[in-house]
């Protein structure tokens, strides 16, 4: 799970409900988009996960593959760039939600749309 969470900057399963959360359990592993995650940090990653304490990998061949990744800067980069383009499209979306919003609930003039209305309707209506 801390791998998971300094891979992705999430914590894991952090878009599912409490109880869904259990699913693990079941080996249900949330997936792990390849493009923010350099590939052997994946594998480490998923060879951790194994159920069978036995079959994971020892905390010194942890220690080998991290250096591994690590060493190979430019896979770091280039997912660091991408977690950073995927921030900025996110940050992106919300403010253009908040600005829909602002919109829609902002007062606009109703002459175009009451033009055909009856005169009744228009009783108390405040003309420019």
């Amino acid at each position: 799970m801390i791998m998971y969470f300094v891979a992705t900057g999430r914590q894991p399963f952090d878009d599912r409900a409490h109880y869904h959360r259990l699913d693990i359990c079941n080996e249900n592993r949330h997936e792990i988009n390849e493009q923010e995650t350099p590939k052997n940090y994946i594998n480490l990653m998923k060879e951790s996960w194994n159920l069978n304490p036995k079959n994971r990998p020892i905390i010194t061949e942890s220690i080998e593959l991290i250096c591994t990744v690590i060493a190979r800067k430019s896979e770091i980069e280039e997912a660091v760039k991408y977690r950073n383009l995927q921030l900025t499209f996110s940050c992106q979306r919300e403010i253009d939600k908040l600005l829909f919003i602002i919109r829609l609930h902002t007062s606009q003039l109703l002459n175009p749309f009451t033009k055909d209305l009856d005169s009744k309707c228009l009783d108390c209506a405040i003309i420019d």
